[in-house]
């Protein structure tokens, strides 16, 4: 829906259903897992994830200059962050999943970055599907982040914060860390954001920690997913997962009848 309703405008909405009986519900609709306002989680669980700038859509003249000059100390300070052959930067948005809505943008140099701005507000999201409709009109922030020499990628899927296995893309972190190492991060790094957040991190179920690992041999997470989380595995795994799911939600149904 991105394109005709705007993520934020949605996530006030949600709130009217704070006292509903239904699920989620109260401080849970706070979450900002459940509804992908990802810096959200990245900021709170910064201690466990790739450094991240936000930078506001919003034009605000008198803001501009200094949130500028702190985009150019973020850069400076992280240019080397994923070593010495890292190439630059990526620009991606909140409130998407696989770069459907708005798709990674890559800029190695702050002119470079400019250019890429300039084209963000004066052109339209040809990734929305909808004519006419520029990112501007969508998102409220971008989120900036170094790029990594690598993007191999594992997924730690875990149960009530408890670790379940690994599952990875094509070309996983098994060949640099062991499993034991990527599901004790996962499991801390969701611990630290349930504390940050001041436990509205909705974790009872299923959870999906997405984790890079850098040039050192550093892990970090690249993304936190919920109750919608994919899950590829083995046959007997996601038929044991989805039973868990099932249980998971007739429960909550039935207390809710």
């Amino acid at each position: 829906m991105l394109g005709l309703w705007k993520p934020q405008e949605c996530q006030k909405e949600v709130l009217r259903l704070y006292h509903h009986n239904g699920f989620p519900t109260g401080n849970y609709l706070l979450d900002p897992v459940i509804s992908a306002d990802k810096f959200e989680y990245l900021c709170a669980a910064h201690k466990y994830c790739i450094p991240s700038f936000k930078l506001p859509l919003a034009k605000d003249d008198g803001k501009l200059i200094k949130i500028m000059e702190a985009l150019q100390q973020f850069m400076i300070k992280y240019s080397c962050y994923d070593g010495d052959k890292q190439e630059g930067f990526i620009i991606k948005a909140p409130y998407v999943q696989n770069q459907v809505g708005f798709g990674l943008k890559f800029f190695k140099s702050y002119e470079e970055f400019l250019d890429k701005l300039r084209n963000i507000y004066e052109s339209n999201n040809t990734s929305l599907g909808k004519l006419h409709v520029c990112s501007t009109d969508v998102f409220p922030y971008l989120i900036i982040q170094p790029r990594m020499q690598s993007n191999n990628e594992s997924k730690i899927i875990l149960w009530n914060g408890v670790p379940q296995f690994v599952c990875s893309s094509l070309k996983g972190l098994s060949k640099r860390k062991s499993t034991v190492e990527m599901m004790s991060f996962a499991e801390e790094a969701c611990k630290h954001l349930k504390i940050q957040s001041n436990n509205v991190f909705l974790c009872d179920g299923i959870t999906r920690v997405d984790l890079f690992c850098t040039a050192e041999g550093t892990l970090v997470v690249n993304e936190f997913e919920s109750l919608d989380a994919n899950y590829g595995c083995s046959e007997a795994k996601g038929c044991q997962l989805a039973t868990k799911i099932l249980h998971y939600y007739c429960k909550i149904l039935s207390k809710l009848i």
